[in-house]
């Protein structure tokens, strides 16, 4: 996919498909000139007709009675699709072939030139169906008008008496993806959002239609790789059941698996470390075990790379329910769990999927040919660059708990966990919950930990049980006891936790041995008698403090603090103009720096802010990355809050290049004073890429929901498009049509082009280069490459002000010049 579609519609495309090729003769045009287009005509043969221009052919057939969409080679639109479908208020679904065709004729179309709309003052052909089904009437047009480098389709909807609906689907096309070398991809994540390619675009005419390119991937897409429920093996491997497990007897529990009786499920997965990996299944819920007979990972081709076939299972009880991978290379691949027993229609059961190692979830790309399909890999964690010496620090470490051993004054079952040991078992959603036997367990509480031998002790970290603020446990007031024997402790510190749901590190005064470490429960967040821990852990020191160098690895997140202290005020010089833009200005700027070091490039790092403590809110207003000449690298400038309520309060830059940088944060104190203490929580990640071959052909639908009575009397309208692209012009060569067929496209752009709204004229009306000239009303002097000459720039300026700013007193912070033009070439 061009990276200007993306650019185009302001939509970053998560899975979408590559091609290559600048496509054909028809194509190499500059729209919108209308003369390139030229007539529109049709013709009639036997049972065929075609509308054609010098751009574009588009065929229909009459066949059995019913009419079908015939192709368009220019578009690369394949023959034999139908024309519509629709589905009714119960349900009841048909096409426009499985409904009685009435007639069929070509329709001469004379423009208007007071026409509101700029395709309506062509002339134009039309071909007209209309068809008949029990009560329901739909009248069908294909439409191309002089001058057109696109096709409408329109439907009218009637009903002989009320009739219930439920949708339409006006467009239907297959594209041929062997012939394109590219196919189209919904550009957006709304409703509305259309298709488009490096050749074509394409959708429904309605902010409420959904347009779809679909790609057959047996729903890898909502595929969970760390667990399952009830529904998730719904795919039936068939042909792609790997012959390990076809040929040979596994068995589960001493039962023979039949291999028509093996269901799975498969997706998309990114390995982050090469080697051997286990993945765990363990049962939580439902009325039946899982039986497992194999998983396995194979690359975009299908190839096994890595496999462990065996029955096991999983239940209230369990057995040979671990499986073993040997990953050749770190990156991504389709992951697949066969299992078996599920097929039976009331089967029941949930569970979870433990991976030794780190897991992540790849973009997939759709390779047109296979010879060039890449294997699936990602980089490799690389070491720094041959003569960059790593800063030596003492980095905290917090302490193994393997061994440990933990006592309390009492504790209760509770939602299923409550026990002491739950506090070191690695696990938040399981807690520890002081006795309430008799309810005469009152405050203060306490666990005891013995880490088996002395050690440096510099901090503490608690993770509450994880629910809401008033629920029960949550600790409040504290008091933090250490020693070599658990009979001689001493006090160490005491201090006030807010309720959060993160883990809080409480530092010592100073580092000290100790193999017992006591918490004391003096009071609880809700001011009852109950104390509650999720997890608690030791460590030599906080290990959020701030450091002189912070190093970013893939997938390993980072957490640092913040507190009234941190923040240095940044000169009016250093302010971001974006940030100057939220109405923030010097001396209210204030700025925390980090040293950091990231060892790969093109990740993304993510920066969440986390109140905890403090009398104000934090009020930030942009993360950016410097180098060290000072300079931006990248940044994201918003506002945004945290404290007992939070908005905007993540940041996300993306890291273009591996080396050191200076990290910097930056908060206002216009409002609030900086009071508030919390974590800064730093995530840098990196997304791997997985080729998998596409399909030969791709169905593309534009779908009209429409739950309701269509009314006797009423008509229903909905119409679509399919469009060609030229070259490197894909926004373009959207808005030509749109300028023809409305005042604005339903899709606005969030930044304002200069040639779009208050230039137009400069690109659309006869004249040359833009000066109106009467003389020429065909435009054939027009030079639509030429760039604005410095009047035309002042006259769009001066439009801005008497517009805008004379209007609403209101002057934009930046403009950005548009020529109109995605890219110039050889071809302007």
């Amino acid at each position: 996919m061009d990276n200007n579609i993306k650019r185009w519609m302001g939509a970053t495309i998560c899975c979408f498909m590559l091609g290559s090729g600048q496509g054909i003769i028809a194509q190499k045009v500059v729209f919108p000139q209308t003369q390139q287009a030229g007539t529109a005509s049709i013709a009639v043969d036997g049972n065929e007709y075609t509308l054609k221009n010098n751009l574009l052919t588009a065929k229909f057939v009459k066949q059995d009675g019913s009419l079908f969409f015939n192709g368009c080679e220019e578009m690369n639109l394949k023959a034999g699709t139908e024309l519509f479908k629709v589905v009714l208020g119960d349900g009841t679904t048909f096409t426009s072939s499985q409904m009685t065709l009435q007639s069929v004729e070509e329709e001469e179309l004379t423009g208007n030139a007071a026409a509101a709309k700029g395709s309506d003052r062509f002339n134009g052909k039309a071909l007209k169906a209309v068809f008949k089904k029990d009560k329901l009437n739909v009248t069908w047009h294909a439409v191309l008008r002089d001058g057109s480098h696109y096709l409408r389709t329109t439907l009218e909807v009637t009903a002989d008496d009320d009739q219930a609906m439920q949708s339409i689907t006006p467009m239907i096309y297959n594209v041929d993806n062997e012939a394109a070398k590219t196919v189209p991809v919904v550009v957006g994540n709304t409703r509305g959002a259309l298709l488009a390619s490096n050749k074509i675009f394409a959708g429904l005419e309605t902010p409420m239609g959904v347009n779809s390119a679909q790609v057959s991937n047996a729903g890898m897409d909502s595929f969970t790789p760390t667990g399952w429920n009830s529904s998730s093996f719904n795919w039936e491997p068939g042909d792609e059941l790997p012959e390990d497990i076809r040929k040979s007897e596994i068995k589960v529990d001493n039962n023979t698996v039949s291999p028509d009786d093996v269901m799975g499920t498969r997706g998309y997965v990114s390995f982050r470390k090469a080697g051997t990996q286990t993945l765990t299944f363990q049962y939580t819920s439902g009325s039946h075990r899982l039986d497992i007979v194999g998983v396995d990972v194979v690359d975009g081709n299908g190839t096994v790379l890595a496999k462990d076939y065996h029955g096991g299972f999983t239940g209230g009880q369990k057995k040979d329910n671990v499986y073993t991978l040997d990953i050749p290379k770190a990156g991504a691949y389709v992951l697949r769990y066969f299992v078996a027993g599920t097929k039976r229609s009331d089967f029941s059961s949930n569970g979870t999927i433990t991976f030794s190692e780190k897991i992540g979830v790849p973009v997939v790309l759709y390779d047109l040919v296979a010879e060039k399909t890449e294997k699936a890999q990602a980089a490799q964690h690389k070491a720094l660059a041959d003569g960059t010496e790593a800063t030596t620090t003492e980095t905290p470490v917090i302490y193994d708990r393997s061994d440990w051993t933990i006592t309390a004054d009492g504790w209760n079952a509770d939602n299923g966990t409550g026990k002491v040991e739950a506090m070191i078992d690695g696990k938040t959603n399981t807690y520890w919950h002081s006795d309430y036997t008799n309810n005469n367990q009152d405050m203060p509480h306490w666990f005891m930990v013995d880490m088996k031998k002395a050690q440096k002790v510099g901090a503490v970290g608690i993770v509450t049980r994880q629910a809401a603020v008033g629920v029960n446990g949550h600790i409040k007031d504290y008091e933090i006891w250490t020693g070599t024997d658990a009979n001689s402790l001493t006090k160490q510190t005491e201090g006030t936790l807010t309720y959060s749901l993160d883990e809080e590190w409480i530092n010592l005064p100073q580092q000290v041995d100790a193999q017992y470490v006591k918490v004391v429960i003096k009071s609880a967040q809700n001011n009852r008698k109950f104390a509650c821990c999720a997890e608690f852990r030791v460590a030599s020191a906080n290990p959020n403090a701030d450091v002189p160098l912070t190093t970013f690895e893939i997938d390993e997140p980072v957490s640092r603090q913040w507190t009234p202290d941190s923040w240095t005020v940044v000169e009016s010089d250093k302010i971001p103009y974006k940030v100057v833009e939220q109405d923030e200005t010097y001396p209210n700027i204030y700025a925390k720096t980090m040293n950091v070091r990231f060892n790969e490039d093109k990740g993304t790092l993510n920066v969440a802010f986390n109140y905890q403590s403090g009398s104000n809110r934090l009020n930030i207003v942009g993360v950016d990355l410097l180098d060290a000449s000072g300079s931006v690298v990248t940044a994201n400038y918003h506002a945004g809050f945290t404290g007992t309520a939070k908005n905007e309060n993540e940041y996300t830059l993306s890291i273009p290049n591996k080396g050191d940088y200076t990290l910097r944060m930056m908060v206002s104190k216009k409002t609030e004073a900086l009071t508030s203490s919390g974590t800064i929580k730093l995530s840098y990640t990196k997304i791997d890429t997985l080729h998998m071959l596409a399909p030969t052909e791709v169905p593309m639908q534009g779908y009209w929901r429409r739950n309701t009575t269509l009314k006797k009397g009423t008509t229903w309208e909905v119409s679509s498009v399919v469009g060609l692209v030229a070259p490197g012009q894909q926004r373009r060569s959207f808005l030509a049509y749109s300028e023809r067929e409305r005042a604005v496209p339903w899709r606005p752009f969030t930044l304002y082009n200069s040639w779009y709204e208050l230039n137009i004229d400069r690109n659309n009306a006869v004249g040359n280069n833009g000066v109106y000239d009467a003389s020429d009303p065909n435009n054939t002097k027009g030079d639509y490459s030429a760039n604005m000459t410095s009047d035309q720039c002042v006259n769009v300026m001066n439009q801005w002000k008497t517009k805008f700013y004379d209007v609403y007193g209101k002057a934009p912070y930046a403009f950005v010049w548009d020529d109109g033009w995605d890219a110039y070439g050889t071809w302007t």
